[in-house]
């Protein structure tokens, strides 16, 4: 489990540089997860899906007045992504995250893992959060890579609701 908003509440510096790791014990093996800052300046710069570059998403970050189970949450206040790299072993895994949008609009809030050839995961895998304005769970999206490696794992806040009253949260993101 990650809390995201704890790593988000300290602060995204600059382009491609990690920012925090969170761990996941499952079993065996633990899956360390690396997150990634996508701004260059602003501490709470993302992704815009709109425009496909990165932008201050207002209203957004770390979030004390949400979260599951507990605080904190990354809050989205606008339409946007946030990006991470997340270290695999080869073989079975899986990942999903918890998601609450405040609002039950379309489109939905989607969790993305995308392709690395490189590692044997030949396809994007998607998943989109089930109708509610209470939290849910995307996924679990399930990969099986044949080499060790990373995959950057998208969550998607699509909805745009031109109101800082219905902002998107992240939590809870489970690997094994």
């Amino acid at each position: 489990m990650a809390h995201i908003g704890t790593i988000a509440r300290n602060g995204l510096t600059t382009k491609d540089q990690i920012i925090g790791y969170a761990w996941s014990n499952n079993g065996a093996h633990g899956t360390q997860i690396a997150l990634e800052g996508s701004g260059y300046g602003p501490r709470y710069a993302l992704r815009s899906i709109t425009t496909g570059v990165d932008v201050l998403i207002i209203n957004s970050g770390s979030d004390n007045t949400q979260g599951s189970p507990d605080v904190p949450s990354l809050k989205m206040g606008a339409m946007g992504t946030f990006k991470f790299r997340w270290s695999v072993i080869n073989g079975a895994r899986s990942i999903s995250v918890r998601v609450k949008q405040a609002v039950n609009q379309q489109p939905r809030p989607l969790l993305r893992v995308k392709a690395n050839p490189s590692i044997g995961v030949l396809s994007d895998g998607t998943a989109v959060a089930a109708s509610g304005t209470d939290w849910v769970t995307i996924g679990t999206i399930a990969v099986n890579p044949t080499a060790n490696g990373a995959l950057f794992v998208v969550l998607e806040n699509r909805y745009d609701g031109q109101t800082p009253a219905a902002p998107c949260y992240w939590d809870h993101i489970v690997t094994t």
